[in-house]
């Protein structure tokens, strides 16, 4: 036979194992046979919250300022740009560029720099 030399054994894949080892059904054997059984509460413990409240750092998201907000709807409408014609121009949805001007959303450099670039602006020209 040509074949001879082939392992033709099969071989079974099998996915690994998360956690620490521990399968279900050696969960559930170790029950049924009165074993015991460790469990650990990770989410909603109230260690979690009370580190948090121990801590004396509030965390905050960086907004829009006010600046910012008016610089970039004042040239767009001196470029006589609606903020749907805005919003094509950076590829961004309308409430994008409503929230930019509202000082609603969350300070996202990304968006705000392809705004700004859109309008002929920089962030230096805001500081000054």
């Amino acid at each position: 036979m040509a074949y001879s030399h082939q392992d033709w054994k099969q071989v079974i894949l099998r996915p690994k194992q998360e956690g620490n080892g521990k399968s279900e059904k050696d969960i559930r054997r170790a029950l049924q046979t009165g074993g015991v059984v460790e469990t650990h509460v990770k989410l909603h413990s109230p260690f979690a919250s009370k580190k948090l409240d121990e801590n004396p750092e509030d965390f905050h998201h960086k907004t829009i300022s006010k600046e910012l907000a008016d610089a970039v709807k004042n040239k767009r409408i001196e470029m006589k740009l609606t903020q749907a014609q805005l919003a094509q121009k950076v590829n961004e949805k309308v409430n994008i560029i409503q929230d930019i001007e509202n000082m609603k959303g969350v300070y996202n450099h990304v968006i705000i720099n392809k705004t700004l670039r859109a309008l002929g602006l920089s962030l230096k020209d805001m500081k000054k």
